[in-house]
């Protein structure tokens, strides 16, 4: 990128189609580097969204290795915490009574809970 603008500059002088065509070169360049870097910015998300994913499965591992003892020091807020990542839906059919209950796969990202706040608005 720096070479095209140091040849725009030189070219100054130079023919207005050859100077016009430099400047193309050096347009075209700055597209590619903007798509690159969006690209990369993509990229730096999707894999913060796994290490979060992942981090969310190791302390999940971790609370159920010893899960009573976890369990009687955890937070309400902690407990809903390890709740949500291992229970994907609750269907309870009220005619029948019956429940069923589905298990989230924890290779997925975790929906964001609301907070006590928003969950009163």
């Amino acid at each position: 990128m720096r070479a095209l603008s140091d040849e725009v500059e030189g070219a100054a002088g130079k023919s207005h189609h050859a100077h016009a065509a430099l400047l193309d070169r050096l347009e075209q360049a700055a597209r590619s580097l903007q798509d690159m870097q969006k690209d990369l910015s993509r990229s730096e998300r999707e894999v913060n969204a796994q290490e979060a994913a992942r981090a969310e499965a190791d302390w999940v591992v971790r609370t159920l290795s010893d899960f009573e003892r976890m369990w009687a020091l955890m937070t309400p807020e902690n407990r809903g915490r390890l709740v949500d990542a291992l229970i994907d839906r609750v269907v309870v059919d009220d005619r029948s009574g019956a429940v069923s209950v589905r298990l989230a796969v924890l290779s997925r990202p975790l929906p964001q809970r609301a907070t006590p706040a928003e969950a009163l608005a």
